[in-house]
């Protein structure tokens, strides 16, 4: 619930007397202005981090999924029509991320969600799950640095938020940019466990995350050639997808035709 309504209670105005941010501003203002990239989960309220650094003066951009249903998507949206920044779609949405990272800009997007077969299989809690390469990606090849956030309710009764903000590094050493977009992944997700067995109240976990398992002949993390693989995935995906839409269409008019008949 929080998270649908934390940042509507919470105002720009009313700002700083509610959410503790020092610890992320800190870590950004050492970085300097030269674009960061933010991780987080569904956990807490990501929203009002988000809010957090617009007031402070932050370019920032988020990643997105637009949500399947539209009155529930129009009301989110109205939700956070207070909170200045720039939406990227999930779907093609890293190629502007990437744009954006290099203008100095902050990209916050979340990677606990399953990503299905064309996803990058790391552990989660002790089992393999399938997770979204673009954290890792960007990571990989912007080379901007990487924080981990997370916006977590500090009091029962009352709208009162800290952020807590890590700063996650690799081993530099990897040369092969799928090594690093794997390392970025696994990294990453190992480090929302320690919040969400912290805060497990504050989870919202409203999918399958295990949903997506490797094949049986799974014999390595990541496949050669990943980073082409996962952008040729997704462009076969988009085109199933387009393929289904057509023939769901046309079973609509043959049905409409029937109606008439």
């Amino acid at each position: 619930m929080d998270s649908l309504i934390g940042a509507q209670v919470i105002t720009q105005e009313r700002y700083r007397e509610r959410i503790d941010a020092n610890e992320l501003l800190s870590l950004l203002e050492r970085e300097g202005s030269a674009g960061a990239i933010l991780v987080g989960s569904h956990q807490g309220t990501p929203d009002l981090i988000t809010l957090a650094l617009g007031v402070n003066g932050y370019c920032v951009g988020a990643i997105a999924r637009t949500l399947d249903n539209p009155l529930i998507a129009k009301r989110v949206e109205s939700l956070r029509s207070g909170i200045p920044r720039i939406e990227f779609p999930k779907a093609g949405g890293l190629r502007p991320s990437f744009a954006y990272l290099k203008k100095q800009g902050v990209v916050g997007l979340q990677i606990d969600q399953d990503a299905g077969p064309e996803g990058i299989f790391v552990p989660y809690f002790g089992k393999l799950a399938s997770t979204h390469a673009g954290a890792g990606m960007l990571a990989a090849l912007s080379k901007k640095p990487v924080f981990l956030t997370h916006a977590i309710r500090t009091s029962p009764r009352t709208f009162e938020y800290k952020i807590f903000a890590e700063k996650v590094e690799i081993d530099r050493g990897l040369e092969d940019t799928d090594a690093q977009v794997y390392e970025w992944t696994r990294k990453l997700t190992e480090k929302l466990e320690p919040m969400a067995r912290r805060y497990p109240e504050q989870m919202f976990f409203a999918h399958r995350r295990w949903k997506s398992q490797p094949p049986k002949s799974f014999q390595k993390p990541m496949p050669d050639n990943a980073i082409t693989m996962i952008h040729r995935t997704s462009l076969q995906n988009a085109s199933n997808r387009k393929i289904d839409e057509a023939h769901h269409d046309r079973e609509n008019r043959q049905e409409g035709d029937i109606l008439h008949k």
